[in-house]
């Protein structure tokens, strides 16, 4: 349509001049009706010339930021030429890795002779996780609005999105305690695997149940349990389930999760996040040592895919656990038994239990 409107504006003024030029048979006139006839030819070529000696791109303004914090997509163009773009159209998407919401955005921009542009668009990330800009093409017009061409782009860029943190004092009182620099130092040393069996012995009384050995078990028909070499010193095994399914249960999901992490660190208690990755049926162990090592397994988690249940998984992660205390991240409701007590469940959304 926005051809069809071009053309015809421009045949309308053929017409007018034209018939300007027979009503007073001037030279100016016929000036102005040859200039008339020969732009859309300047204007073509000028065009074709000048496509393909820009260069596109896409960028975040902030590589990390806070969730429902003001952001920007960058929009970047580079006239190599000395010929104007008077008007160009890019179309990007904004898309999260584990949630499928894409959206598609269009933004005008108009590029001058030996230009270097770069245009912010504002943005706002309403979900925890990692996102995508992907530039798909951008719709170059000639100046006259008649031709167009699409260019094909293939250009991403990523922005990670913080869960928003809150309090958690008091949660963990009853366990605080200091991890020694020589517990930390030992818990770093390379070669050291805190889920590594240092023995397989008769149960006795006080043993966790996450010891029971319970193939071995029902095979010598008598409670074995297991001795892990637990050097670390290490408290919890925050089990993660990634299990959510909203939008509202992701974002609330990484907000206990962000938030205990912090807060274990900031009481120097030591404990491991444990998760499976995608297409894994083998635990992923990560010892946290300070807030750094919460951040990258939040990150990490931002590339695993939810499942739909992720609490089937539950026993071969109490067993792996050892000695530690079990906790269990989900946005399910859990009673796996009478003992597990619940910590926190944020807006009836994200539910941290204790086993």
């Amino acid at each position: 349509m926005t051809r069809v409107i071009a053309v015809i504006r421009y045949l309308i003024l053929l017409v007018i001049l034209y018939l300007l030029y027979l009503f007073n048979n001037h030279a100016v006139t016929l000036m102005l009706l040859v200039v008339a006839l020969i732009v859309p030819i300047l204007s073509f070529l000028c065009f074709f010339l000048s496509c393909k000696k820009i260069v596109f791109g896409i960028s975040f303004r902030d590589a990390v930021v806070n969730r429902e914090e003001p952001t920007a997509v960058v929009l970047s163009a580079n006239n190599k030429s000395i010929i104007p773009q008077l008007r160009m159209n890019f179309r990007f998407l904004i898309s999260n890795e584990l949630i499928t919401n894409d959206t598609e955005h269009i933004w005008e921009l108009f590029l001058g002779p030996k230009e270097n542009m770069k245009v912010e668009v504002p943005l706002k990330l309403v979900n925890s996780g990692s996102f995508h800009a992907k530039l798909l093409d951008v719709t170059l017009w000639d100046a006259m609005g008649i031709l167009k061409k699409i260019v094909k782009i293939d250009a991403t860029a990523e922005a990670i999105v913080l869960p928003v943190a809150f309090s958690a004092e008091g949660l963990f009182d009853e366990f605080s305690v200091s991890v020694s620099e020589e517990a930390v130092h030992e818990r770093n040393a390379k070669g050291n695997d805190t889920s590594e069996i240092f023995e397989i012995r008769n149960y006795r009384s006080g043993d966790r149940p996450q010891q029971i050995h319970w193939k071995l078990s029902a095979k010598e028909q008598e409670l074995m349990v297991k001795e892990f070499a637990d050097l670390t010193g290490e408290m919890f095994e925050i089990f993660l389930c990634q299990d959510f399914r909203t939008n509202a249960e992701m974002d609330a999901y990484f907000d206990v999760m962000y938030s205990v992490g912090m807060q274990l660190c900031k009481m120097n208690i030591a404990f491991s996040y444990g998760y499976l990755p995608n297409g894994s049926t083998t635990l992923q162990q990560v010892s946290v040592t300070d807030p750094d090592k919460v951040r990258e397994c939040l990150f990490a988690l931002y590339y695993v895919k939810p499942k739909e249940s992720g609490l089937a998984d539950i026993t071969a992660v109490t067993e792996a656990a050892g000695m530690r205390s079990v906790l269990v991240l989900t946005c399910q409701p859990f009673a796996k038994k009478e003992s597990s007590k619940i910590l926190i469940n944020k807006e009836n959304l994200a539910r941290l239990f204790l086993l």
